[in-house]
């Protein structure tokens, strides 16, 4: 941060701590110092450049390493009922959070923790535009011909589109009408045509 405020530069860095147990309870591990001190690193760099220094960006994302916000399927199939069929039609942990689903469907995706991400809003939900709005992805639980209509009008025109099959509920003729919608903007020659519109 520091040499990008000298030189206007936009160098990046990762940095990777276990969340030991300290005995400080301001900062009970010692992964919430190291955030507590890149933010006050940030803060002193920006003083100290002054007006100069105004649009330096000092901002990160934190994460931690928890449990998967999707189900596991580890049912047998020789031993299926009805009943564990029906369990899965949501397949969302109950205690999974809509940035954490986007977060880990982008990581699964193969985009990369440090890419620039914007948040639109469309027909009342959030969705994350990656890979500069080649690449969407949303938790909507609700999604409807609205929604879908906002994301096709999205520019530059979204390439790969990510939604919870949950989303869509009952409405298959909705999926399936999308994922036509979506394999149209991809050319013909191109294998993977009728994945732009991708389900989880």
């Amino acid at each position: 941060m520091q040499q990008n405020a000298e030189d206007g530069g936009n160098r990046r860095f990762i940095l990777v701590q276990l969340p030991e147990a300290t005995d400080n309870p301001e900062f009970p591990k010692i992964s919430d110092i190291t955030r507590e001190r890149v933010r006050r690193a940030g803060t002193k760099i920006k003083a100290e450049v002054g007006l100069t220094g105004q649009d330096l960006d000092v901002g990160f994302r934190a994460f931690k390493l928890g449990a998967s916000n999707f189900r596991n399927w580890d049912v047998e199939t020789d031993t299926l009922l009805a009943e564990d069929l029906e369990a899965f039609v949501d397949n969302i942990n109950t205690n999974a959070d809509d940035d954490g689903i986007v977060y880990e469907i982008l990581l699964k995706a193969g985009i990369r923790l440090d890419t620039d991400l914007q948040k639109v809003s469309i027909a009342g939900a959030d969705v994350t535009l990656a890979m500069d709005g080649l690449v969407a992805v949303s938790a909507n639980r609700a999604i409807t011909q609205e929604f879908i209509d906002g994301v096709l009008a999205l520019e530059p025109p979204v390439q790969q589109l990510y939604l919870l099959d949950s989303g869509f509920g009952d409405n298959d003729s909705l999926k399936v009408n999308a994922r036509h919608q979506f394999a149209a903007r991809r050319s013909d020659s191109d294998p993977d045509k009728d994945d732009a519109l991708r389900t989880v």
